[in-house]
């Protein structure tokens, strides 16, 4: 603005008026004020404003713009910078003093420092369309202090207020639509909507489905054409990994017909089909099943979990009775060799279910005198079967207990514990073992809670979840001096925790290849091969030197169905120097669909030749030639429990 609009506007100068005025323009008498040229209500971007204007009438002995001093000239000009302050309409007093007093003008301005914002409300972030949409529309909000302009790829868009509503044609692929929002101060905001139409289905390529298996349930694996797809098989949610699922299909007995489905972003989708016959094994004698209980006992009598014996209803009903009488013969009988079988008997009961055996169970109870742990033992396991009376009895006894000492406390609760497991009550067995270490340290009693407290308090983590408890309890037990390592592999509770680096940590930490091959040994059981297979491949990626490792690698294989892959071990366990010295691994059931394959044969030869004679000077190797495992005696998987 002039200064002598400002002035004009500040003191009211009096001019004349345009016309036949002969005499000159007589001035008004001035008066002391202040006038703001600048801002006078406009638009400000940064973080200061200049305020500026003019003083006249009188000199200015200060002149302040809201509460900072401005610079006065000789002439009666003063400025200021002042902080603009958060967007929206401001206002600041401009104040003068002079010798007539003060005089007030004000300075007004809109801050405008942020930049419009714009909202996309359709489509979804990498939402993909299918054939049946050719268009989209993009609708969303435009919002800003200011009147604003939006532009779609440089195209105007209407406005209907803050909303727009844009329609955008579809192909097949991805376009980029860019939308940018101008507002009156000039800021920008751009956003980049990224549309896809995908009308192409997946592919699905299946990986070798066997044609008959003698368990309940087969894996499946395959690949798919592109990644991002959720997989079904009979309606069973696969797990996928980029373009690779697997997932395990459970069987009924005769043929299964089995329906991939693979569902990608757009709703496409693409399926593949296989057809098992499942049928059930043939039965297997008493001698097997007693030779699974035999497989449990693990160090100085290992433990039980839920599903250690869960794989022997794979043969069917028909397996029933043969259990049945195996326990009555082990509970019953005069076979000594079968005593140390007799929790393990029991508690096969109750890990099956057979509720067939709770009266069997109460037959020996009243017929025989059973000591008092083996007693419990049956009542508990009754418990399971649905016949509570014994057990109810027991654990009001052992509540007697909770009215003693602290030490008759800690050993009520942990006999209350015990009892809770063996009943498959998670929960009350995981309070009762923290009541137990917490009376004992609050007592601050000696000795502390023993490391078998702290396992058994983890497998009650772990099956009802707590991974993190489970660890911090299997810590805590190893601290105190656990060394049943090959139990805690095997152990069925401590199943969620097997792929957590934490726990394998554990395992790994004492466990030299050679141990983890006895581990494996101990888990070999041909209907459930893969325990055993998982920790052969660890064994022999440690050592390849292990010549028996590989030849129970090739076996479990074989148990898998993985043929080919059994022949490589075998012929990597002639690589290791293994010989085969009582000349029956050609018979080995694990190979019967094999043995006329020429690999096979060849590398069963070559197990049966002698070995090299060792070169003068040659450091001795090992000398140890094995035999066979047995051909995969019914024996159990995992181990648990260690109560």
């Amino acid at each position: 603005m002039e200064r002598a609009s400002v002035l004009a506007a500040a003191i009211g100068v009096a001019t004349a008026a345009a016309g036949c005025e002969t005499e000159p323009p007589v001035a008004a008498p001035q008066r002391f004020g202040v006038a703001v040229a600048e801002p006078r209500g406009e638009r400000i971007v940064g973080q200061t404003v200049r305020v500026h204007g003019y003083v006249v009438g009188g000199q200015a002995s200060e002149v302040r713009v809201g509460d900072l001093p401005a610079t006065v000239d000789p002439g009666g000009h003063f400025e200021a910078s002042v902080p603009v302050g958060e967007d929206g309409p401001r206002r600041l007093p401009v104040v003068a003093k002079g010798p007539a007093g003060e005089v007030r003008s004000e300075a007004a301005w809109v801050a405008d420092n942020t930049p419009p914002l714009v909202t996309i409300e359709s489509p979804a972030p990498d939402e993909v369309f299918t054939r049946e949409a050719a268009a989209v529309e993009i609708r969303g909000r435009v919002e800003d202090g200011s009147p604003v302009s939006l532009a779609a790829d440089g195209r105007p868009v209407a406005l209907d207020g803050t909303r727009f509503l844009l329609p955008v044609m579809l192909g097949e692929g991805e376009r980029t639509v860019r939308l940018v929002a101008r507002d009156a101060a000039g800021h920008e905001s751009a956003v980049a909507v990224k549309i896809s139409r995908d009308t192409t289905p997946p592919s699905v390529a299946l990986g070798e489905v066997p044609a008959e298996v003698r368990r309940p349930e087969v894996p499946v694996q395959g690949t798919l054409s592109e990644a991002g797809c959720r997989v079904f098989a009979n309606g069973i949610g696969a797990r996928v990994d980029g373009v690779s699922f697997e997932v395990t299909v459970p069987l009924d007995e005769g043929e299964n017909a089995i329906a991939i489905v693979a569902r990608d972003a757009a709703g496409n989708e693409g399926s593949a089909a296989a057809k098992v016959l499942y049928r059930l094994p043939d039965p297997p004698s008493e001698e097997i099943v007693i030779e699974t209980l035999r497989r449990q006992i693990v160090g100085d009598g290992g433990g039980w979990y839920e599903g250690q014996y869960r794989h022997l209803l794979d043969y069917g009903p028909a397996i029933r009775p043969i259990i049945l009488e195996v326990v009555r013969k082990v509970l019953t009988g005069n076979d000594r060799s079968l005593a140390p079988l007799q929790t393990h008997a029991v508690q096969m009961l109750g890990d099956l279910n057979m509720t067939e055996g709770a009266a069997l169970l109460r037959e020996i109870l009243t017929t025989y005198q059973l000591p008092p742990d083996f007693r419990n033992e049956v009542a508990f396991i009754m418990s399971r079967l649905g016949d509570s009376e014994e057990a109810d009895k027991i654990l009001a006894d052992y509540r007697k207990g909770l009215d003693g000492t602290p030490q008759q406390k800690a050993n009520a609760w942990t006999q209350l514990g015990n009892a809770y497991a063996r009943m498959n009550n998670f929960r009350e067995s995981r309070d009762c073992y923290l009541k137990h270490i917490q009376v004992l340290a609050e007592a601050k009693l000696p000795p502390r809670p023993s490391s078998i407290v702290y396992y058994n308090l983890a497998c009650q983590h772990a099956k009802l979840g707590d991974k993190d408890l489970a660890i911090a309890a299997l810590q805590k037990c190893m601290e105190l001096g656990y060394t049943g390592l090959e139990w805690m592999a095997m152990d069925g509770d401590l199943a969620s925790l097997r792929s957590d680096q934490r726990f394998q940590d554990m395992l790994a930490e004492k466990a030299t290849p050679r141990q983890l091959l006895a581990r494996a040994k101990n888990v070999f059981d041909r209907t459930h091969p893969e325990p055993c297979r998982k920790l052969l491949e660890k064994v022999v990626a440690q050592d390849p030197s292990l010549g028996e490792a590989w030849i129970y690698l090739a076996q479990a294989k074989a148990f898998e169905g993985n043929q080919d892959g059994a022949i490589e071990a075998l012929e990597k366990a002639v690589e290791a120097g293994w010989r085969d010295k009582a000349g029956t691994l050609g018979d080995t059931e694990a190979f019967k669909r094999v043995r006329a394959n020429p690999r096979f044969q060849a590398a069963v030869a070559a197990v049966q030749a002698p070995l090299p004679p060792k070169e003068e000077g040659q450091p001795p190797g090992e000398e140890k030639q094995d035999v066979p495992p047995p051909d995969g005696g019914e024996g159990g998987g995992g181990g648990g429990g260690g109560s």
